[in-house]
């Protein structure tokens, strides 16, 4: 069977999001990436990492379906921003906990147990 190729991508959930959308519409598709199998996605040895493939006679329709944008109505409403006053005081100084003594002697402690781990 011959495929051709209807999209290329960077990321592989990029591909099997728009591989659902295909074959929703009755395209029927398979993926091609070199990361062994969704295994390894570091391993990319070739580029467009993941490429979308489908049968000529279905290759038209397939770009048309992907580069389709949606309705107006059907896309999300921008975030609001948040009120000044919608946060109190006491979770701005959540942060500054993290620099206690007590967060640096637990880091300590744990890096002593990984190096004793490691050499014995």
């Amino acid at each position: 069977m011959e495929l051709v190729e209807a999209g290329a991508f960077l990321y592989r959930h990029q591909a099997e999001l728009a591989k659902g959308l295909l074959e929703q519409n009755g395209i029927r598709t398979v993926l091609s990436a070199d990361d062994c199998g969704g295994y390894r996605p570091h391993l990319h040895f070739t580029r467009p990492y993941v490429r979308l493939m489908v049968t000529p006679q279905d290759q038209e329709r397939a770009r048309a379906l992907l580069s389709a944008r949606p309705a107006e109505d059907a896309r999300p409403e921008p975030a609001r921003e948040q009120e000044e006053d919608s946060f109190p005081e006491e979770s701005l100084e959540g942060p500054r906990r993290w620099s206690g003594w007590w967060f640096w002697l637990i880091s300590l402690f744990v890096c002593a147990m990984v190096l004793l781990w490691i050499t014995h």
